[in-house]
């Protein structure tokens, strides 16, 4: 794999960065999202970490207050654990997705990458509209433009002397907000520029990502091989399954949605390695929340190469060479910059 990766300690050659994990979240707090418990249980939003709680903090992950909160103390120990024991079950490379409106740390993200040895990539961008300031919601596209290329090219605005590696996670709504709007465009514009990968949180509807890559490309992005298949598959862009190790179809945020397990994400992926898509396929965790690390009863960052993986091979028929593509090939070749 040629080309370059920047890391949030320098750039490396894509080849060296081994398995990688696409969408996941080291640093960063998601208060913008907290749910208040029903006025029944409203004391359980401060509930105490213990085994009687577990339960209903996965089920109501967004309801505990500081089951949100993954870039204090605790949280950081917890990362750096699960991190180590991602490294230790074969990792490489970890892209870190928090954006403006997520509390990045990027001096955080430098230090882990120094200490674990695993490569770190950070994200640029905007959240979706509800976790921004009125200042950043009247912000132009040239100005969002002239955000992320600025910490792609030079250094991120808290730290100088980290770059982003990638742009996202782009969050978005449904219907788009006028800013999230604004962000997509500024996002196919930057990257004609500079060769960098987008990577998007679609909105919780099944219509999302299709109005994100219509305004996308209208905006001028660019998008890898269109294929003939399966929706978005067939017009090029990387489908990424984020969520392993989420084995619960409640989801909180979108109650009409049935959340998939992992045995279901496998499928969907296998559906697209048979009709050729395997060399568009990404996976991931997207672990945001303290409940899913280690520390706190969760599978943490090793899950994927320790249970499903295995399950994969073992159960799925997928091949060696498949799952090499999506772990190491995929990414590195998403995150090389190839400017145009």
């Amino acid at each position: 794999m040629t080309g370059m990766v920047t890391t949030v300690l320098g750039q490396v050659p894509a080849s060296a960065l081994g398995t990688t994990l696409t969408h996941e979240h080291l640093s960063m707090s998601f208060d913008v999202c907290f749910v208040p418990p029903p006025s029944r249980q409203s004391t359980r939003a401060q509930l105490p970490w213990t085994l009687e709680h577990a339960h209903w903090i996965r089920q109501h992950p967004y309801s505990h207050a500081d089951n949100i909160v993954l870039n204090d103390e605790a949280a950081e120990s917890a990362v750096r654990q699960s991190v180590a024991a991602f490294k230790a079950a074969g990792g490489g490379c970890l892209v870190e997705n928090s954006t403006f409106g997520l509390h990045r740390h990027t001096a955080f993200l430098a230090d882990l990458a120094r200490d674990t040895g695993v490569h770190v990539v950070a994200g640029t961008g905007y959240y979706v509209a509800g976790a921004q300031t009125e200042s950043s919601l009247n912000l132009s596209v040239e100005q969002c433009e002239d955000h992320m290329r600025a910490e792609l090219t030079h250094g991120c605005v808290d730290n100088p002397n980290v770059r982003a590696g990638i742009m996202g996670e782009i969050g978005c709504s449904f219907p788009l907000h006028a800013f999230e709007r604004k962000v997509v465009q500024a996002c196919a514009q930057v990257q004609q520029e500079t060769g960098f990968a987008v990577t998007f949180h679609p909105g919780r509807d099944a219509q999302s990502p299709s109005e994100i890559m219509d305004v996308f490309l209208e905006a001028g992005g660019t998008i890898k091989d269109p294929a003939e298949l399966l929706d978005l598959a067939q017009s090029g862009v990387y489908c990424q399954f984020d969520l392993f190790g989420i084995e619960n179809s409640y989801y909180q945020l979108a109650g009409a949605i049935d959340f998939p397990s992992d045995a279901q994400r496998m499928d969907m992926i296998k559906l697209l390695v048979e009709h050729g898509f395997e060399d568009q396929i990404l996976v991931a965790h997207d672990i945001h929340t303290k409940h899913r690390l280690e520390q706190y009863g969760g599978h943490g960052f090793a899950h994927l190469l320790d249970h499903a993986i295995p399950k994969m091979k073992a159960h799925k028929g997928f091949t060696a060479e498949t799952i090499h593509k999506i772990l190491v090939d995929n990414p590195a070749r998403i995150l090389a910059q190839v400017p145009h």
